[in-house]
């Protein structure tokens, strides 16, 4: 489901968006715009904030935005930060932390989500649908994430600011060398070898599997002209 649901009262602004998905960077483009646009008798005062999603249908006459990353660069890489960078506090898969990830490889990650999904199980929160909680809602703007500047810039346009994330957050450093799939390599030889391109994590099947267990997800990010990853070709 989409995560942070984040407010500027000043701006009658609500930007929504999920976690792996430039999260950082957004909430720090928000952070600035709320510092650039509070009053100048009110600067200290919190103009951007959080609200739940149960809340949102109330933002009546706000101007909305949604953040929307491709669901298949959004799974390599929750799997390439949280399994293979940074194991031990999000490595699993369920709400109920029953599913662990540990040890598994990209492939039988997917298997783990498919499960999931075929028995009606919750993901946890980095790996729920971007739409998932958002039925019959309707933005007056969207971005994608793959173009996040881009978008962050025409916002700025719309808005009349020019405030811009001093840099983009939490990214995985890619070794531009390692050209072989590695969909089946465990967390441990990625971590001694490094994190290839996301489309090197991917043969047609495990496209197809993700396809479907985002279905909501792939189907708006390719109407609104996103291209989905493919999987890499060898050498």
């Amino acid at each position: 489901m989409a995560f942070y649901f984040r407010v500027n009262e000043e701006l009658n602004l609500v930007a929504v968006f999920s976690p792996k998905c430039a999260c950082t960077s957004i909430k720090k483009w928000m952070d600035a715009l709320a510092q650039a646009s509070a009053r100048r008798a009110d600067l200290n005062a919190n103009h951007a904030y959080n609200i739940g999603a149960d809340q949102f249908a109330a933002y009546t006459g706000y101007r909305t935005v949604l953040f929307l990353r491709d669901p298949l660069r959004r799974l390599a890489s929750f799997y390439a930060h949280w399994v293979v960078k940074r194991p031990g506090r999000w490595d699993f898969a369920d709400a109920e932390r029953r599913f662990w990830l540990r040890g598994k490889s990209f492939r039988r990650f997917l298997f783990v989500l498919d499960h999931l999904a075929r028995h009606d199980l919750a993901f946890q929160h980095h790996l729920e649908s971007q739409l998932g909680n958002l039925p019959g809602f309707e933005f007056q703007h969207l971005v994608l994430v793959e173009n996040l500047l881009e978008g962050i810039q025409m916002l700025n346009t719309v808005l009349g600011y020019k405030v811009l994330p001093a840099k983009r957050y939490n990214c995985i450093r890619k070794n531009k060398q390692l050209t072989e799939f590695v969909g089946d390599r465990t967390p441990r030889w990625l971590a001694e070898n490094g994190i290839p391109d996301y489309s090197w994590f991917y043969d047609s099947e495990m496209v197809a599997m993700a396809k479907h267990i985002y279905t909501q997800d792939v189907d708006l990010y390719q109407r609104q002209g996103g291209q989905l990853l493919n999987p890499a070709e060898p050498c």
